[in-house]
């Protein structure tokens, strides 16, 4: 089964230009997200960055999963998510962007 279907309608993948893996960031026509976990792959690629102001002023959201495929976190990813209580750190986690977290009181 593809990894494309719309269970992941709350996401938008976008293929980084090293066209091997894919970048992710909210749908922002899906409102109200308390949790969201992100796929090792989309289109069988590693999803491997969270982009700049990916999740930002996304109060609802809770909690968020991260597979180890992650690698960098952007500027201003989770900014102001005040309500973002629980996200897990990927071990090979190399790079965390500018204010990616700030305002992030809950966490």
């Amino acid at each position: 089964m593809s990894d494309t279907t719309n269970k992941y309608e709350e996401l938008i993948f976008i293929l980084n230009t090293d066209k091997k893996s894919y970048s992710v960031e909210r749908n922002d026509k899906v409102n109200n997200l308390t949790k969201i976990t992100i796929p090792e792959t989309y289109n069988s690629l590693p999803v491997t960055t969270i982009k700049n102001h990916a999740f930002s002023h996304c109060d609802s959201l809770e909690e968020i999963q991260l597979p180890n495929t992650i690698t960098k976190i952007d500027d201003c990813a989770f900014f102001f998510c005040y309500g973002l209580r629980t996200i897990n750190l990927p071990n090979n986690l190399k790079h965390i962007g500018d204010m990616a977290f700030t305002q992030c009181s809950n966490l």
